[in-house]
């Protein structure tokens, strides 16, 4: 298949949630850009989003004991630091964002505190993978119904979602309860 033929696939594989298909199309395209980075009209950072998000799969492991998801998760972090040391081309620098969302996820892993879980489920939005933010979220605001960093977090997965009347709901209870120098998140999610 060639780079366009992937991407097109790529793009339904994400609009239906096809994780494994997303990870073996994404694979295939940094494979190409190994080959030869130079002649690939593509956008590393969106190669980079959706392998990254494919990875996660079906997330299980970020809430249940999943060995199997873990592991893959690791193996496949792992992975993509070889390609990006073996390439040809520095893709480090315009990929950081992605590298930095995925290390807080991992760091979430290794340690479910509330401030790992916030920055976590930050970072899994910015991966396209909201609804897993929002999961990770109900379980922190289980814990402290008003902690208002968690309701802007998962208020704005709410709105990658397009469940508008339940990121105003979470906004407006996060405007009530915060800090009085940190209202600019909530104000910044009802905006």
């Amino acid at each position: 298949m060639d780079f366009a033929e992937l991407s097109n696939k790529s793009a339904i594989a994400l609009q239906h949630s096809d994780w494994q298909e997303l990870e073996n199309l994404s694979k295939q395209i940094l494979a190409l850009i190994k080959i030869d980075p130079k002649n690939l009209d593509i956008d590393v950072r969106k190669v980079a989003r959706n392998y990254l998000s494919s990875i996660i799969g079906s997330g299980r492991f970020l809430f249940e004991n999943d060995p199997g998801g873990l592991l893959h998760f690791n193996n496949e972090i792992i992975e993509f630091q070889s390609f990006l040391r073996d390439s040809k081309l520095e893709f480090s620098k315009s990929i950081r964002p992605e590298l930095i969302a995925i290390q807080s996820i991992q760091l979430f892993v290794t340690s479910p505190r509330s401030d790992s879980a916030n920055k976590a489920s930050a970072n899994l939005r910015r991966l396209g993978r909201p609804q897993l933010a929002v999961e990770i979220m109900n379980t922190e605001l289980m814990k402290s119904r008003l902690n208002y960093y968690s309701l802007v977090v998962r208020g704005s997965a709410f709105v990658d979602l397009h469940e508008t009347e339940k990121a105003i709901s979470d906004g407006e209870l996060a405007l009530k309860h915060s800090l009085k120098d940190k209202r600019n998140f909530a104000l910044t999610l009802l905006a």
